[in-house]
């Protein structure tokens, strides 16, 4: 996800601020790592495909399309965990899981 923001701001005009945002928060009984960056903003097309394994918008060579798919499956596999997009606060990648309780 961090490359994936990066990259979206390699492709800024020099000159432009390029930022990425890394926020740990716990929510509830949720841990939650989000990454957002202010690069380029996300089309619908493009939203709608960007969990899907092989789907990658970037040229030939640049990118497999499995690191997001992957991320979300291994989200899943903590207790009901998620990966999500979100650009009501920025453009932002949330990645949601319930930390393992210890006696």
């Amino acid at each position: 996800m961090l490359k994936n923001s990066y990259d979206s701001l390699v492709e800024k005009p020099e000159g432009e601020d390029r930022l990425i945002t890394i926020r740990f928060i716990r929510k509830g009984e949720y841990a939650q790592i989000e990454i957002c960056d202010n690069g380029a903003p996300i089309t619908p097309e493009v939203r709608e495909r960007l969990f899907e394994p092989y789907f990658s918008t970037k040229g030939c060579g640049a990118g497999t399309g499995i690191g997001l798919f992957t991320a979300q499956n291994l989200a899943a596999n903590f207790d009901g965990g998620d990966l999500f997009y979100d650009d009501s606060d920025g453009k932002c990648f949330i990645f949601r899981i319930k930390p393992c309780q210890h006696d």
